[in-house]
């Protein structure tokens, strides 16, 4: 496709964390960013420094080469150097997150909206270098979600917000403990952010809903922009990542819930004691039961960690059957789980665990995904070994064809031709 350069535009967008990290936000953005450029726009990254830094070539071959990133929680001669990192914090404690829920009274949505604050400045420098014709705030939840009203009246370019998760319909996300006291400051924030931006995009079905019957005065503003799969997956052009040994391979790539994923490995076990041999790979964050499950499986499982992107999606890809587990906790959330639309497109059998009330629409309308709900170790293995033994190559098409105009240059297009009603005032089409 031609690269219309000539007349490309410039989104800035502020999010807190972008390339090369692997949050769902950075994925989201990355992707973006990287299919934008061909329908006439740019994308400038204002991020908060998550600890890694890109060097440009990184940026060029891992983005796109018109796309910049910039750290707006370090000055502009103090950005961090190409490739640098920095040590990981240690994990929150319980009662360092009971604090800040606490602090939310003072704070709401949370006490990070002080960090925020604090970047305004920058961010104000940066857009007066850049000149965006359009500003986007992207963000799950959090102190950030303020900046919204604020950028509409701080600048001149049109604002646009991004949730990637419900927000106060989710009880995740909802005030805890004292600050329930200040409910009402939380919907206050969160009916500011719908009613001041110039487009709001929603990740979620189920927040888009709900945002259109809560909001009718503003909801011609708001459009539904789900997460996506890379056109790769679909196109085979990725490099699966087999078994090395060549048994089938059931996969979990993403969060892990410690005691779900041991259930999972004596369900392996099981299975591999009457039928085997399969292989149990973890990819992502481990569970805190990693080592009870090597001490049970052996060399029948791989615990991998955290992994870049596009090796995460060669897992996917090299999969005989995938499984998006939930913690009972998460699954009583509203969120999506954005990894089952690259499990869609790599055409494996899926078995969801728990999933959330999103999950359970998506898989209801959709082929070859298993639901279990608080399974035994039986209802695991029984699933595992149906789901690979049934599974057929017109099974894996009709998956495939599912999410064939579900990728990020469907949604990146969508995008951009929103974003050109934003700029040059016409109404947006849906």
């Amino acid at each position: 496709m031609s690269d219309p350069a000539a007349s490309r535009r410039t989104l800035a967008v502020i999010t807190s964390s972008s390339f090369p990290e692997t949050r769902v936000r950075a994925v989201r953005w990355t992707q973006l960013a990287r299919e934008l450029p061909a329908f006439g726009w740019r994308v400038v990254l204002l991020s908060r420094y998550q600890g890694v830094s890109a060097s440009r070539e990184q940026i060029d071959n891992g983005v796109h080469p018109s796309a910049k990133i910039e750290y707006i929680d370090r000055r502009p001669d103090a950005q961090p150097k190409p490739g640098e990192r920095q040590r990981q914090a240690a994990p929150v404690s319980r009662s360092r997150k009971a604090i800040s829920r606490s602090a939310s009274v003072l704070y709401p949505p949370d006490p990070s909206v002080r960090a925020w604050h604090r970047t305004k400045p920058r961010i104000l420098d940066a857009l007066g270098r850049y000149r965006p014709d359009a500003v986007l705030a992207g963000f799950p939840t959090g102190g950030n979600v303020s900046l919204v009203p604020w950028l509409s009246r701080a600048q001149p370019a049109p604002v646009i917000a991004d949730f990637e998760d419900p927000f106060t319909i989710d009880w995740r996300f909802r005030p805890k403990g004292l600050a329930r006291l200040r409910s009402g400051a939380f919907q206050a924030i969160e009916r500011d952010v719908h009613r001041s931006a110039s487009l709001v995009l929603h990740a979620i079905p189920i927040h888009h809903r709900w945002a259109r019957l809560a909001y009718p005065d503003a909801r011609g503003a708001f459009r539904l922009l789900m997460m996506a799969t890379p056109d790769a997956v679909l196109d085979g052009r990725v490099d699966p990542v087999p078994d090395p040994s060549g048994r089938p391979a059931v996969r979990v790539v993403g969060a892990m819930d410690g005691p779900a994923m041991l259930r999972l490995a004596q369900a392996i076990e099981a299975v591999n004691a009457r039928t085997g041999p399969f292989r149990l790979d973890l990819v992502g964050t481990p569970p805190a039961t990693a080592d009870e499950i090597r001490s049970l499986l052996g060399e029948s499982v791989g615990v991998h960690g955290r992994v870049p992107h596009e090796r995460a999606i060669g897992f996917i890809a090299g999969a005989s059957v995938l499984v998006n587990s939930l913690g009972p906790r998460r699954g009583r959330g509203l969120g999506l789980s954005s990894k089952l639309l690259e499990f869609m497109a790599a055409g494996k059998p899926i078995i969801q665990i728990n999933p959330t009330r999103s999950d359970r629409l998506f898989a209801r309308r959709r082929h070859g995904i298993r639901t279990l709900v608080a399974p035994s170790t039986a209802d695991l293995a029984a699933a595992i070994e149906t789901a690979y033994a049934e599974h057929s190559e017109a099974d894996a098409e009709r998956m495939r064809a599912a999410v064939r105009h579900e990728t990020w240059h469907d949604r990146a297009r969508q995008l951009a031709g929103w974003l050109d009603s934003v700029v040059e005032g016409r109404e947006i089409k849906p």
